[in-house]
């Protein structure tokens, strides 16, 4: 459900009930209402976050790597009032 909820708010920050109808939306069927409000306590405990944490470091770690960048690592420019900014996305 945590991956829902990112996911969601990603496509538009809304509130916790709205993500729902984002998630319809974009086809996905949402946890209910009363599932979140359940579970959103778990998610901002130390423990939770400590987890979440070192789960994505693991995975940064192990991304596969391709011309010296990880995958899905790409330069683009973004242009400015004062001329071009490279980005990395």
């Amino acid at each position: 459900m945590f991956r829902q909820l990112v996911l969601a708010r990603i496509i538009e920050p809304t509130s916790k009930q709205d993500s729902l109808r984002v998630l319809e939306e974009t086809g996905i069927e949402p946890a209910s209402y009363a599932t979140v409000k359940r579970r959103l306590p778990v998610y901002g405990t130390d423990a939770w976050r400590r987890s979440l944490s070192r789960r994505a470091a693991v995975a940064s770690l192990s991304a596969p790597v391709r011309d010296g960048q990880p995958s899905g690592h790409r330069r683009r420019s973004c242009g400015t009032t004062t001329g071009r900014v490279m980005t990395t996305v």
